[in-house]
Formats: structure tokens, C-alpha cells, sequence
């Protein structure tokens, strides 16, 4: 009833390994980057117009870029300098709240 092959059915010339393309790049995500200008750029806004919800969307914007980073790619000195300006905005927009109310009293 059933069809009988004799022998092994597939062809040897035929089966070809997987290997990764060549020319196929790794795939990086430009959101990484962008995350890190987005900060800095929301850190010189929290600074320049003392505003402390960009100086927050700053702060979350640099965690956000250093948890998309790869172990493969080094933490690079764009992260680290929009988490310091971001930290500094920050400091700087609490600290002067603290002062005026000094002053005031």
C-alpha cells in the first residue's frame, strides 16, 4: 500500500549548512543614540529654562539608552556625559529652589 523508498530519500549535492551572509551587517538600533542626544538635548533644556520635568525626561532618557546598550559596544563618553548633565541639571535646579527659600525666610 505504502510507497517503499530504498536507500536515503535526500540528496547529498543538495544540502547546503547555514552560514551567515557576508555582506549582512550587524544590526545596530539608531534608538541608542538617539536616547543619549535626546537626553543631553533635555538636559540643557532643564538647565537653560529650569524646568525640572526635563531635567527628570533627561535623567530617564540616559537609563534608557545605557539599558539598550550592548555589552558588545563600551559605554561611550556621549552616555556618560548626558548622565552627568543630566544628574548636574538636576542638582543644580533643586539646589537653587533650596537657596530662594533660604533667602526668603
Amino acid at each position: 500500500m505504502g510507497l517503499k523508498v530504498q536507500g536515503d530519500p535526500r540528496r547529498p549535492g543538495e544540502v547546503n549548512l547555514w552560514a551567515p551572509s557576508s555582506d549582512a551587517k550587524e544590526e545596530t538600533s539608531p534608538s541608542g543614540s538617539f536616547l543619549t542626544i535626546a537626553a543631553s538635548v533635555l538636559g540643557c533644556a532643564a538647565i537653560f529654562l529650569k524646568n525640572k520635568w526635563f531635567g527628570w525626561a533627561a535623567l530617564l532618557c540616559c537609563c534608557a539608552s545605557f539599558a539598550h546598550s550592548t555589552a558588545s559596544e563600551p559605554l561611550g563618553k556621549h552616555t556618560l556625559t548626558s548622565v552627568m548633565f543630566s544628574i548636574f541639571a538636576l542638582f543644580q535646579l533643586y539646589t537653587a529652589q533650596l537657596t530662594e527659600l533660604r533667602v526668603e525666610k
